[in-house]
């Protein structure tokens, strides 16, 4: 009776062993079988080395960017020059001061509006270099009301021949094209009425003329507006 016992023990024991040590066959989950389809796509960024990249440009959308709308014009007539000279950064300071001027709208942007800019100052910075310039305006303009907005110009001009000439009063230099300055203008009210040009980014165009024997300044205001989508 005691030897069937132990005999019984021992085949259950070699049973379980078997079981144990035998291979597990299972279904393979979904996220299993997602990942598997997925493996070589994956593997390709190991692969290619410029795949990433390549994947990146594919999904930037052209209507993510920024986009640009014609809002007013700006025109200052400059009054002097004051060379301050050569500063520690390694720049050549002049401190450029005008008296008059106007901003307006033009007449396809929804907000219609007329300022006069009556009194301002550019610190204007002249690169070690001499090959381009860099502006820093503060300005004061004041609507019809006297309601008063104050105005702030950052930017960066190329200096070729021909402005060089018109900042230097060279009797031959002409009006330069659009094309080689560019601006940011901020502003600051505390007016309900010009809240908006508060609210919004705007980015111009500079160039420097010559307008009925006057030297002065032309800026071309978009807004600008964020671009849309999710990609």
């Amino acid at each position: 009776m005691f030897s069937r016992f132990v005999q019984y023990i021992q085949s259950a024991t070699i049973s379980l062993l078997t079981l144990s040590s035998a291979p597990k066959t299972t279904t393979p989950t979904e996220k299993e079988t997602q990942f598997s389809s997925e493996l070589p796509s994956k593997m390709s960024y190991l692969l290619d080395p410029n795949a990433s990249e390549n994947a990146s440009k594919q999904t930037i959308a052209p209507q993510s960017f920024p986009t640009v709308e014609p809002a007013f014009t700006i025109q200052v007539q400059i009054s002097g020059k004051y060379m301050v000279g050569d500063v520690f950064t390694g720049s050549t300071l002049a401190a450029v001061p005008f008296t008059a001027g106007v901003i307006k709208s033009v007449p396809s942007f929804e907000k219609q509006f007329e300022l006069e800019v009556f009194t301002g100052q550019d610190f204007f910075y002249i690169d070690a270099d001499k090959s381009h310039a860099r502006f820093n305006v503060n300005a004061i303009a004041k609507d019809s009301n006297d309601v008063a907005v104050s105005v702030k110009l950052a930017g960066l001009t190329k200096l070729t021949e021909n402005i060089q000439g018109l900042l230097f009063g060279a009797p031959e230099a002409s009006t330069s094209p659009f094309g080689y300055g560019i601006e940011t203008v901020s502003f600051e009210t505390g007016h309900p009425d010009y809240k908006f040009l508060e609210q919004n980014i705007w980015a111009a165009s500079q160039r420097f003329a010559i307008v009925d024997g006057a030297f002065v300044v032309q800026l071309r205001v978009s807004k600008v507006s964020p671009g849309t989508g999710m990609e």
